[in-house]
């Protein structure tokens, strides 16, 4: 497939409505720089971020405290 997809809405997304190019691949080159930019700013994508930042976290701090337990 060649297409464009956004890691983060495409496994941390939860709301069904929202608009999902980048989750199911995005293949209009034309008018993919305007759709990133929309994308990248849409309230939808800033979720997804902070909650793939929230697992990273959550990730970090269970081997921390698998290591300290050892």
């Amino acid at each position: 497939m060649d297409a464009v997809f956004c890691f983060s809405c495409r496994h941390f997304q939860t709301d069904s409505g929202v608009e999902d190019s980048f989750r199911k691949g995005l293949s209009d080159w034309k008018k993919l720089s305007s759709k990133l930019e929309k994308h990248a700013h849409s309230q939808a994508h800033l979720n997804c971020m902070v909650k793939w930042d929230n697992y990273k976290i959550a990730q970090h701090l269970t081997t921390r405290l698998g290591l300290w337990k050892q």
